[in-house]
């Protein structure tokens, strides 16, 4: 059998070799991870460069790269045109994405995942599913004081498909009984004595570039293009936008990329000018009910768009985060049969799906930051810009469902197609994650509840759509960083001018925290007991930021004040089981100036606002233009 839910969640929290029996389902350990990087599962060799590991400055002279730089070159410069996107108090707030970071010679991508997806056989099935290898953009500066090392907000996800195995007639079929030896191989046969066998195993048996088994399919792209700080948009603890690309092969020319469609993203904008193309939508949709019932669901290219935007914060409740509820109403769909239906039970469950099923509504459903996977951080990653937990408890709990899946594959038994809400979670909801409130269960067949001694509370009231929940402790037992507000979203004409009518409640005996410190949805918020100690075992004393984070933010040099910008507060423990609520992070925690604590980083980390990392946020950085005059400089000594 392959690896159980308990024992991958282990394999998060403290990287290990995997067991024999074990399935590769995600692979984030940093030194293994390098050691594949040094075998041709760099970022350049996927681009079809020789010559190795490149930095971003060398990238360029790659015809692929060149191309996927031209493009976000260009959609900068129109957003930079839009801005400043400000309320007008402090236009200077405005932070966009420099591209000057994808021609540095300080940056580079980072391999922080390889991630085999043989469930997706079931969107191709002449495939055995794909293999993923994601990056996240990095730079470093070791001549510089404090020697700044950071990754960015900025990710690339390398897509190989899976070729199926030839039969005997020499022709290759997909489907789950020809991918099962596919899925054998994938499961882990000899002992591993140490991460170089790893390594080499993997390279082995996930050789992406040689050509046979695997084919690229298309190199996606996700960054954070664009962020208001909580004090220019203060309602909503500031609001970030990030674009999701896909680039693919060129006909004829696999050195070459072009801009792609994007996978179930239907194209809002052309589809609303175009009735008949919106009813030639509506017909596809009521006669594909099963599809989008158990989420297997490919929409057409007609309806498709080429780039998607996501927004946050309160992403998973944002209007411009559902583009099929922008498009349509649940009368268009009344009168569907939902009787063979497993998750959905109306109209409005239907939209709800269907929104969950594109890009933008997967993007920000139990996302962190924008990403579903960040990876475990490298060595010189300062203490207080590490994550504690990998991926986002989508991400983590969707392990659990890929690993019964290959289970099946191996045992010769059809696995169950059925992709459950991203927004579910795989057990009783625990506080801070999403949950149906009573008015919202009965238009699902699969309901879950809260845990124990928490209750499932509206938020964030729609406007428009179906309401969803949060789990919440009750009022007269608050703990540390939990929510404080609740409200109602109201849409703006463009998605930066949505804003949060909101009102306080719970926090009893601890100040709620305003969202324009940086911490939406509000923050219980106190100081540690005496001796640096927490009040409940729900809590860790941990680190906060105030005025001298915000003055260490904006210097361009947060390597050299971040340890003096910190103090110490109380904030909501978290771990792989114990996620934080929705906008938040699970950071790791150690002294600032050391490489220990008084809580060992293996057993849980502390929650704070996405964006009190520096890692996680596109400004504060230094700028990548000087690395250009540096390096000007050097060539002419």
């Amino acid at each position: 059998m392959g690896a159980t839910f308990l024992t991958l969640l282990a394999v998060f929290a403290t990287p290990a070799l995997p067991a024999v029996g074990d399935d590769v389902l995600a692979v984030t350990a940093p030194d293994v991870l390098t050691q594949l990087e040094g075998q041709g599962f760099d970022f350049a060799t996927q681009l079809g460069a020789s010559s190795g590991e490149m930095r971003a400055a060398d990238l360029l002279a790659v015809p692929a790269y060149a191309d996927i730089v031209g493009h976000l070159d260009s959609d900068l410069a129109a957003l930079r045109a839009q801005g400043p996107f400000t309320y007008g108090a402090e236009p200077h707030m405005t932070r966009v994405f420099n591209a000057g970071w994808l021609r540095s010679p300080w940056a580079r991508m980072e391999l922080v995942a390889l991630i085999p997806r043989i469930d997706r056989l079931d969107f191709d099935a002449q495939s055995c599913g794909e293999v993923r290898l994601v990056y996240r953009l990095a730079y470093a500066q070791p001549d510089r004081p404090g020697q700044p090392y950071s990754r960015m907000p900025f990710a690339f996800n390398v897509i190989y498909r899976v070729k199926p195995l030839a039969q005997n007639d020499g022709q290759r079929a997909g489907g789950h009984a020809a991918c099962a030896p596919i899925a054998q191989s994938m499961r882990i046969a000899t002992p591993m004595v140490d991460s170089a066998a790893y390594a080499r195993w993997l390279a082995t048996q996930f050789a992406v570039r040689d050509g046979g088994r695997f084919a690229l399919k298309q190199i996606e792209v996700n960054m954070q293009a664009m962020r208001i700080p909580s004090e220019s948009k203060a309602d909503l603890g500031g609001h970030a936008e990030y674009w999701l690309r896909a680039f693919a092969p060129r006909d004829g020319d696999s050195t070459r990329l072009d801009l792609v469609l994007l996978e179930n993203m239907p194209d809002v904008a052309r589809l609303a000018a175009d009735p008949a193309l919106r009813a030639d939508l509506v017909g596809f949709l009521r006669s594909n009910l099963a599809a989008i019932d158990q989420g297997t669901l490919q929409l057409p290219t007609r309806f498709l768009a080429r780039t998607a935007r996501s927004v946050s914060t309160h992403g998973q409740y944002r209007r411009a985060n559902r583009p099929f509820s922008q498009l349509l109403k649940p009368s268009d769909l009344a009168g569907l049969d939902f009787t063979e239906a497993r998750v959905v039970a109306s109209a409005d469950a239907v939209l709800a799906r269907l929104d969950d099923l594109t890009c933008t509504g997967c993007h920000q459903s139990h996302s962190v930051a924008g990403f579903h996977v960040l990876g475990a951080d490298r060595a010189g990653t300062h203490a207080l810009n590490a994550v504690r937990v990998v991926g986002s408890p989508h991400f983590l709990a969707d392990l659990e469902r890929r690993a019964t899946y290959v289970d099946a594959l191996i045992d010769g038994r059809s696995p169950d197609v059925l992709r459950p809400l991203s927004f579910q979670p795989v057990a009783k909801a625990p506080v801070g994650t999403t949950c149906l409130p009573a008015a919202t269960q009965s238009h699902f067949k699969q309901t879950w509840d809260c845990a124990e001694h928490s209750e499932c509370k509206v938020l964030d009231h729609r406007r428009n759509g179906l309401d969803l929940g949060v789990c919440v402790r009750p009022d007269t037992l608050p703990v540390a960083g939990d929510a404080c507000l609740a409200g109602t979203l109201a849409d703006g004409r463009a998605p930066h001018k949505d804003r949060l009518l909101d009102r306080r409640f719970g926090c009893a005996g601890y100040a709620c925290k305003s969202p324009d410190k940086g911490t939406p949805g509000g923050m219980c918020d106190a100081p540690c007991a005496e001796g640096d100690q927490p009040r409940n075992a729900h809590e860790i004393c941990a680190w906060r930021g105030g005025r001298a984070f915000d003055d260490c933010a904006q210097s361009g040099d947060w390597a050299n004040c971040l340890d003096a910008s910190v103090q110490r507060g109380l904030r909501a423990a978290c771990d792989e089981q114990t996620p934080c609520r929705g906008d938040y992070i699970c950071q790791r925690l150690r002294a600032p100036d050391a490489q220990s604590s008084s809580v060992p980083t293996e057993v849980r980390g502390y929650c704070v606002p996405n964006y009190f990392l520096y890692q996680l946020r596109l400004d504060g950085h230094p700028d990548p233009g000087h690395a250009a005059d540096e390096t000007a400089k050097h060539a002419a000594l």
